[in-house]
């Protein structure tokens, strides 16, 4: 059973950019923003409240929340594992990111219990090298039981 259904994106202390990735934050959404020119080819905000969650193994969860990148289609990869190598917890998701806020539902089944570790990650892969108008914005991040 899921005893916290969702995950609140206001507490700026659950969240870490990597690769050169600033993490902005006000009451209703979060973003992360990439801090140099010609940083890595990503942008990655990993949020570390899954770890606090509780599944029932191999059922069906829904992943659903809303984003939008700075720029049109570029791949978005979410995540659910441990870190560093961000993996092993659940299903992979890949799906393309327009610049309009747009609300994506992700289905997994969780094969384990996330430990102190784990974590969800959000995976922009840029072609090219970042610069700082490159920006993931996230918002109404939730996690449901499939009914």
């Amino acid at each position: 059973m899921l005893t916290k259904s969702r995950i609140l994106l206001n507490n700026r202390n659950n969240w870490e950019g990597v690769g050169g990735v600033d993490v902005r934050k006000n009451d209703n959404y979060i973003y992360g923003r990439s801090l140099y020119k010609k940083s890595p080819t990503w942008i990655r905000l990993i949020n570390y409240s899954f770890n606090q969650l509780r599944f029932d193994l191999n059922e069906e969860y829904i992943l659903r929340f809303e984003a939008k990148h700075s720029k049109d289609n570029y791949d978005l990869i979410i995540q659910f594992g441990d870190l560093p190598s961000v993996y092993d917890v659940a299903d992979i998701e890949r799906t393309w990111i327009t610049s309009e806020w747009k609300t994506y539902e992700v289905t997994f089944t969780p094969t384990r219990q996330p430990n102190s570790n784990s974590c969800i990650q959000f995976y922009v892969s840029l072609s090219g090298t970042s610069d700082p108008s490159d920006e993931l914005w996230l918002r109404n991040l939730s996690i449901a039981k499939k009914e």
